[in-house]
């Protein structure tokens, strides 16, 4: 057995000092202390139900407990024990006791289970992956798909620090292990850190024994991974890894989407042809499958074609296919007045826009495009002042500092502005992407050739070398 590393100094003071507290308390009182340490937070109802108490009797010691140096009140919850202490009571118990720490996380779980709000689902699954690493797995996996889905990607972030907090411990392996490090991915790809999205997907890979889903998912993944990087070639091979994995286990919506992936990779290769039959394929395959939201997103997909071709009515036309197949989902909207936006025609971008807001009023990306409309109206002010606002929500969209970058070059910043492009080009790895970049510094200068920082800002984006990155 490994020998755990000695505590610093000032844990080893506060355990001491816990464990000399406890000592001399009643052995009831000191068993409430540890079993107060299982949950974040505890009042007198959940301690009845983690030792099994009546109400009465779990009033008294709650009360009792507030009395404590170690506690302290945490609003509108109860209260909490000091989060060192709950970490060395923990680590104890978990040492020391592994069943009663599995066996009171189980009577929390229970407990959190009879709630509805999202804080206490987080709750409930952060005990149920040590109580039943089995269930709490299934439960990471379906909350995680969730939350992602209707884009509450607060509520993933709280539920994998909360997952994290039992790793760390050296509490959680197997598929519970692995679904943290899918979701901790997952979250890494969306924000772009994509060298803390290729590890955290690794450690979930090696996790994934005898989960093929997972397996398939983390394989998959770290396709997208690929793509996000410009590895091509990479990408290519970790969809044709997933796509017989997911035929095994039968899951036909899981080969659906590596056949869309494959899609991409041919559209970023810019071979269009094969970008537009490995679309229209997935799009049949998820008719098929009553999958009406992925069937729509080929669709967004077979308009990127055209997008990425300069035919933004042809875009637009396309996407609405995938607005009549989901008239009430917003990102449709604002793809198609990102195309709208290129062709110049505001009226209808600024519809689409207003009806992804009463959709979806707090997306970043709406923020973005808003911006994307001002700036191509000339209203730099305001367009700066919208990338601000989607970038303090989501950090990392090149698209999005390069925006700023612009306004602000446009306003007279040029120190700003040409930060703001640098920010842009270090999480740029697409050429295609220069390119656009270059074609609409081209496009201002030819209009206001005595602007300052335009020039500068071509330059650097026709500098841009892409940056290296460590792949999986």
């Amino acid at each position: 057995m490994t020998t755990p590393a000695p505590r610093p100094e000032r844990e080893q003071i506060v355990a001491e000092a816990t464990r000399g507290f406890l000592a001399v308390r009643p052995p009831e009182l000191a068993e409430t202390v540890r079993a107060a340490a299982i949950p974040h937070w505890f009042d007198a109802p959940l301690l009845a139900a983690l030792l099994a108490l009546p109400p009465d009797e779990a009033g008294r010691r709650y009360a009792a407990l507030q009395e404590m140096p170690f506690v302290q009140a945490v609003g509108d919850r109860g209260h909490a024990l000091h989060e060192l202490t709950r970490r060395l009571l923990l680590d104890e118990l978990w040492a020391e006791r592994p069943a009663d720490f599995r066996a009171w996380s189980r009577r929390a779980a229970d407990y959190f289970d009879g709630q509805t709000d999202d804080t206490a689902r987080i709750e409930a699954i952060y005990h149920w992956l040590v109580a039943d690493p089995g269930r709490g797995a299934d439960l990471f996996w379906e909350w995680d798909a969730e939350w992602s889905n209707t884009f509450r990607y607060n509520l993933v972030y709280a539920l994998v620090q909360a997952g994290l907090e039992h790793d760390a411990a050296g509490r959680l392996a197997g598929r519970a292990k692995g679904w943290l490090y899918y979701s901790k991915g997952t979250l890494h790809s969306l924000y772009s850190e994509n060298r803390e999205a290729l590890e955290s997907l690794r450690i979930s890979s090696e996790a994934a024994v005898d989960d093929r889903p997972l397996e398939a998912n983390c394989i998959k993944s770290l396709g997208d991974v690929h793509v996000r990087l410009a590895e091509y070639p990479q990408a290519r091979q970790r969809y044709e890894e997933a796509w017989p994995i997911y035929q095994a286990i039968g899951n036909r919506l899981g080969a659906a989407n590596c056949i869309s992936s494959l899609g991409d990779v041919s559209l970023a290769e810019e071979d269009y042809e094969a970008a537009r039959v490995a679309f229209e394929e997935a799009a049949s395959r998820y008719h098929e499958l009553g999958a009406r939201n992925d069937e729509a997103s080929a669709f967004s997909r077979l308009a990127d074609i055209f997008s990425n071709q300069q035919r933004y009515r042809e875009a637009a036309d396309v996407l609405s296919r995938a607005i009549e197949l989901m008239p009430d989902y917003a990102m449709w909207y604002r793809n198609r007045a990102n195309d709208y936006i290129n062709a110049k025609d505001f009226a209808a971008a600024a519809a689409d826009l207003a009806r992804a807001a009463e959709l979806q009023p707090d997306h970043p990306y709406l923020t973005l495009r808003r911006g994307d409309l001002a700036f191509k109206q000339g209203q730099y002010d305001e367009a700066a002042g919208h990338y601000r606002q989607g970038l303090a929500a989501l950090p990392n969209p090149n698209s999005g500092h390069f925006g700023l970058g612009l306004a602000l070059i446009c306003l007279g910043q040029e120190t700003e502005g040409l930060a703001e492009a640098r920010r842009a080009l270090a999480l740029t790895y697409a050429p295609r992407e220069i390119r656009e970049f270059a074609e609409e510094l081209e496009k201002l200068i030819a209009a206001r050739p005595e602007r300052s920082g335009l020039a500068e800002a071509l330059a650097l984006v026709r500098a841009w070398q892409p940056a290296k990155q460590a792949s999986t």
